[in-house]
Parts: C-alpha cells; structure tokens; sequence
C-alpha cells in the first residue's frame, strides 16, 4: 500500500485522507509513585502496584525533597496512530518513557522557542510536550507512561498544566513544521492561521479537520464546524520555512512562523482623523479558544469590566456611569467560548480571568467582534520572579485585532517592569501601523501615548515621545471636551520641556474635570498644577 502511494503521489494524482475525530485522554490526578531512581521502572512489565499514589500537577511533589522520582500510569488507546503528549511544566528537569522508549521532547520550527533551550538552569521554565511514534502504539491493549523527574532544589515535581494524550493530525496526515500559528509576511503582521493536533483556528473561529487532499506537494485541507465549511490550501515555499496559505491554489498569502517588525511607519503625514466611538451603548462579541484545554482546568471563564467609563454631552445626551461587573460564561469541552456583553459603553478594556489563566486584557466596542486565543503555555511560571517578564502568547482576530495588540503591549510595558526593548520597538510598530490606518480609536491612541509618556526614559527614546507628542495632538482634535486626553497632552509636553503650553493644557483638563463634576480628578489636577509651577520657579 505504502509503495503504491508513493506512486501516486508522484505522478501528481491526489490523495485525500480523511481526518480523524479528536481523541482526548486526560491524564491529570492519580499516577503511582516512587522516590529513588531505577531505569527498570521505564518498562511497562514492571509492576508498580505497590507503589504510592500522587496527583499531578502539584506545586510541589513532596516538600524538602530533592533528588529522582518516577512517574508511571497505564491506558488504551484505540487506534494506531501517532498521538500527542502534553506534560506541561517539570521541576527541574525528566525524561519521558512511553511503553519502554524514550521520547524526544518537541521543539517547534519557530526561533527561539523556549523548549529548544539547553541550558540545565532553565529546563524547569519549558512546557513540555511530545509526539508519540505510531510504530510504539499498542492498539486495544495496555500502554504504559513511565516519567523520570529530578529535582536538584526548592519545588520540584510536575507542576503546571493539562497533563492528555490526543490523536494528532501532524506526522501521518500534515508536516509537523507546519504546526503553530502563522502570520501574513507583508508587515501587517495579521494573524491567518493556526493549524493545531485537532482543531484550525481561521476566519475568527474554530473548526475541525474533515479532509484533507494532497496533491504536486500542496494540501487542500477542509474545514468543518457548527454546519459550516471552509478550505485552505497549504504549500512550502520552497523551503524557506515560510508557507503559502489561501482559500484556494489561487489566491495565497505568504505567512511566516515569525512576526516581521522592521521600520515604523511614518504616520506624521497622515491626514484621517480619529473617532471617538462613545456614540451610545451597544452589544460587544467575544469569542476565544484555549488551546490544550482539559476539563480538569474547570468549566467557566469570566469576564471582569472594571474599567468604569463616562458618556456625556454631545456623544450620548446625558451622564450615565458604568461600574465593574463580571460576566462568567462556560468553556466548551473543545476550549472555546463566546458570550455576548450588552451594554457596551463604547471602547472598554475588559480582562478574561479563570482556569489558572492570569487576567488577560480584551478590548471591546459596540457592534464589533473580537476573537481571542490563549495559550495556557504563557502561564507556566506563574508566581516566580520571572512572571511579569513573560512572553505574552495572546493572539486576536477578528474586527479588532490591532487593538487588541496595542491593548497587550500596553499592559505588557505597564506592568513588566523589566519588559525587552524588543517588547518597546513592538509597541511603536503596531501603534504607527495602527494610527496610519482609517480607523483610529482616539482612546486608544491616547492609552499607547501615556504609556509612552510613562516609559520613554527607561528605553532612552525621546524621538518616540516626540511621535507620541503628534498622536496626542489628533486625539485632542477628536475630544477637545475629555478631560484625560488634555491632562495627556500636558504629560507629553511637560516630559518635552515645553511646560507652559502644557499647564495651558492641564488648567483645561481641570476646567472640563470641574464641569464634569469629577472630583477625584479635580484634587489631583490642581495637586498636579500647584507641583510644576513650583518646579518651574525653582
């Protein structure tokens, strides 16, 4: 059979597998166990039964315990196929037996992933996953997990994550290289796809493999979900480790493993003016997917809105406060997710929060759809000093996509206090990408500024402020009447050194905050004010 395939392949007839429904075996809970460290544990004659019992993931396996330990668990599997191991997150480091043979760790094509690190002191921060030949599969019969863990001090043991077996289309069905989320190479940076072990993530939503069609080297893969379809065609760029996806052989786009960062964008001559999108409230769509999901992370996500917002005067007629509010909505046993939030206030930040996923910030509008994936992976450090230096794995689609960007790099910079000047030069190509568009939201390109404003010191760039400076001018033609987008205006000119006409702009943001009847606003403005005349007379 395998010869007459190739055959076929060869002569440039098609081929089209059908691809398999999602198996998942969770393997979170009960395992046996054993202190000490002994290779003959590695095979699956061996009899553990009287072996203790332990559950995992566990913070730490036994407290004040350093040295080996081994991991074992039976199961069936049904078929035989390749299949997917996720482990998760293991102080500080093991090895990973399946029926007897040792598994190699996955190391994804994309640069710099954590798993291809080799240094001894940073094996405890990788995620751990692994891909299980189809030669060692046991159909119908048992099959056997043996994990060596070693711990060398403090914590130690499997620590974090969802812990399953799951069939997978890559290896027999899909090249393994072609795993991973994918990114349009134009400079846009738009995220198109992301091809996963059972699931695609394309148009803003979640579908399964149906079939998939192989043909001169080129795949034509068809979607399924909820009664809908759609298709993708896949080719290697010769090579280049980049890939050409579409809807069709036709009509491709040349995407990257890689996000592109080059040059900022020139927007000093842009002409289109800012909108202030607090025209009324409205429904907001939220959509997400978690990758990895098991329910052993639990069932519900909720959504936090704490970010109280004001309608005034010529944007809605009248005042109108909104205050924190939370809104749970239950995790598909897919990982997806989607509710709809009535009465939107224009643009509010809101956070995603649950299944040991650390708040996640969302920016959402009126009428508008925005779809979210998380990946648990981000999470893997949670607690440890290198949490706020996390790499952010958060991806968006949808109609608010770029603002969703700024919305976590904003975060990111506020929050890390040893944020990359890679995390910086990211910033400000997206928010020049973004304000060089027709659709420019004025409060959140007056949140990218005060995060200039904020920041520009620690990276030693001024010439950054001075952009930021050009921004802030447009957001204020947008809203003259709103009193923060003044009070950021002052911020900028005042870090420039041109600090009358800035207090000129802070005495205006008082005015309007008086007006408004703000008064946590008015005590700090006038605090502000009577603090830079008196450095200015100094």
């Amino acid at each position: 059979m395998k010869i007459i395939l190739t055959c076929l392949l060869a002569i440039g007839v098609s081929c089209a597998l059908s691809a398999q429904k999602a198996t998942i075996i969770e393997l979170n809970g009960n395992w046996n166990f054993s202190r000490g460290d002994n290779m003959k544990w590695a095979k699956p004659s061996f009899n553990d039964s009287k072996w203790e019992n332990a559950i995992i993931p566990t913070w730490d396996w036994i407290p004040g315990y350093d040295g080996y330990g081994w991991y074992r668990k039976d199961f069936l599997l049904s078929e035989k196929e390749t299949y997917f191991f996720n482990l998760g997150q293991v102080d500080d480091d093991c090895q990973v037996y399946f029926n007897g043979e040792l598994l190699s760790l996955y190391v994804s094509p994309k640069p710099k992933n954590d798993n291809a690190d080799t240094s001894r002191y940073n094996q405890w921060k990788k995620y751990r996953c692994y891909y299980i030949p189809k030669k060692l599969v046991k159909p119908g019969k048992k099959n056997t997990l043996a994990i060596r863990v070693w711990d060398t001090g403090d914590q130690g043991g499997i620590r974090y994550g969802s812990i399953f077996i799951s069939n997978t289309v890559f290896y027999n069905q899909l090249p393994l290289q072609l795993a991973g989320d994918w990114f349009k190479k134009d400079g846009s940076n738009e995220w198109y796809v992301g091809f996963y072990n059972n699931n695609v993530v394309y148009k803003g939503g979640i579908w399964e493999y149906e079939s998939i069609t192989t043909k001169d080297g080129g795949y034509n893969i068809t979607l399924s979900g909820k009664g809908q379809k759609e298709y993708l065609y896949v080719r290697d760029d010769n090579g280049s480790g980049n890939y050409l996806l579409g809807p069709d052989e036709q009509h491709t786009q040349l995407c990257s493993l890689e996000k592109t960062y080059t040059t900022a964008i020139d927007t000093t001559r842009s002409k289109q003016a800012y909108y202030h999108a607090n025209k009324g409230s409205g429904l907001a769509h939220y959509k997400g997917w978690i990758k990895n999901y098991t329910s052993a992370l639990g069932h519900e996500v909720y959504i936090q809105i704490n970010t109280p917002y004001t309608i005034t005067g010529k944007y809605a007629g009248e005042m109108k406060e909104y205050t924190q509010r939370d809104i749970t909505t239950e995790v598909q046993p897919d990982g997806s997710f989607s509710v709809d939030i009535d009465d939107v206030p224009g643009p509010i930040i809101a956070y995603l929060r649950g299944l040991r996923i650390a708040a996640t910030p969302v920016y959402l509008e009126p009428d508008k759809t925005v779809f979210q994936v998380i990946d648990p992976e981000e999470f893997k450090i949670y607690v440890t000093p290198e949490w706020y230096a996390r790499q952010r794995r958060t991806l968006y689609m949808g109609d608010l996509a770029i603002e969703n960007q700024l919305q976590l790099y904003t975060d990111w910079i506020n929050t890390a206090p040893n944020a990359g000047r890679d995390v910086w030069d990211r910033l400000q190509y997206i928010a020049s990408q973004y304000a060089a568009g027709s659709h420019v939201s004025d409060m959140e390109m007056n949140d990218v500024v005060s995060c200039i404003a904020g920041h520009y010191k620690q990276y030693n760039d001024t010439a950054s402020l001075r952009t930021a400076k050009l921004w802030a001018a447009k957001v204020l033609q947008s809203s003259p009447d709103n009193h923060q987008f003044n009070n950021t205006f002052n911020i900028v000119l005042q870090n420039l050194g041109e600090h009358l006409e800035g207090l000129e702009y802070l005495v205006k943001a008082l005015q309007i905050a008086e007006k408004d009847n703000k008064p946590e606003y008015v005590k700090a403005y006038k605090e502000s004010i009577k603090e830079y005349i008196a450095e200015m007379l100094k």
